[in-house]
C-alpha cells in the first residue's frame, strides 16, 4: 500500500471521522479523499507525470497535507522544503532534485521569484491561509494579514486557479509505485543538509 491507500482506507471506514481541522473548520475523511482526487487531477493537467518531484514550501496548511497525498497517488516524489530557508537554500533544494513543480506559501512567494532563472520550474503554484478560510475569517485576513501579502505576478499559479484544472484521466486506473514518497532535509549538523529518502 502506498501512503494515499490508507486514508481512502479510513474514508471508507469512518467517511465522517474528522480528518483534520485548520483554523476551526473541521475535514472528513471522506471530504479529504475527494479533495486529494481533484488535487492529483489538477497535477496531472499541469503535466506532472509518473517520477517526477514537486518541491512543497509550505506551513502545515490543507494544500501542503493534500498536495503530498496527490502526489503519492500520481507517483510522483515531494521534495519538502521549509519555507522559512533562505533563497540560497531553496535554489539548492529545487535544483538538486530537478524539480518542476513548486508549491510555496504566498507570504515566500518573493524567494522564488528571485531564483526561478536560475532553476528549470514550468510551474509555481501559490497558495495562501486566505485560500482555506471560512467567509468571516476571509474578511479578517484581508484586513490584516492579507494587505502584508506581496502581489502575485503573471508567472505565479494561484492555488485557487490551479485547483480548478482538470485531466481526463482515469485516476482508479493509475499504476503507479512510488519508490521515493518523499525527500526531508537533515540539519546538516555533519556537513550540507543531506535529502533523506523516504519510502
Amino acid at each position: 500500500m502506498k501512503l494515499v491507500d490508507y486514508v481512502y482506507l479510513s474514508a471508507k471506514r469512518s467517511p465522517n471521522s474528522i480528518a483534520y481541522s485548520f483554523m476551526g473548520k473541521k475535514t472528513t475523511y471522506k471530504e479529504m479523499a475527494k479533495r486529494i482526487d481533484e488535487v492529483a487531477s489538477s497535477l496531472i493537467s499541469i503535466g506532472l507525470k509518473d517520477k517526477d518531484i514537486v518541491c512543497i514550501a509550505m506551513p502545515n496548511s490543507p494544500q501542503a497535507i493534500l498536495t503530498i497525498y496527490a502526489c503519492n497517488k500520481i507517483g510522483v516524489t515531494v521534495n519538502m522544503i521549509h519555507p522559512l530557508s533562505s533563497e540560497n537554500e531553496y535554489l539548492t533544494f529545487i535544483n538538486k532534485v530537478n524539480a518542476s513543480t513548486v508549491l510555496v506559501i504566498d507570504q515566500f512567494y518573493n524567494k522564488i521569484q528571485s531564483i526561478r532563472e536560475k532553476t528549470k520550474l514550468k510551474n509555481v503554484i501559490v497558495a495562501s491561509v486566505r485560500d482555506e478560510l471560512d467567509f468571516v475569517k476571509k474578511i479578517g485576513y484581508d484586513l490584516t494579514i492579507g494587505r502584508k501579502m506581496p502581489k502575485l505576478d503573471d508567472k505565479a499559479l494561484p492555488w485557487t486557479t490551479f485547483i480548478k484544472y482538470k485531466s481526463d484521466v482515469n485516476l482508479n486506473k493509475l499504476n503507479t509505485k512510488n519508490d521515493i514518497a518523499l525527500i526531508l532535509h537533515s540539519g546538516g549538523t555533519t556537513g550540507k543538509v543531506k535529502g533523506v529518502m523516504l519510502s
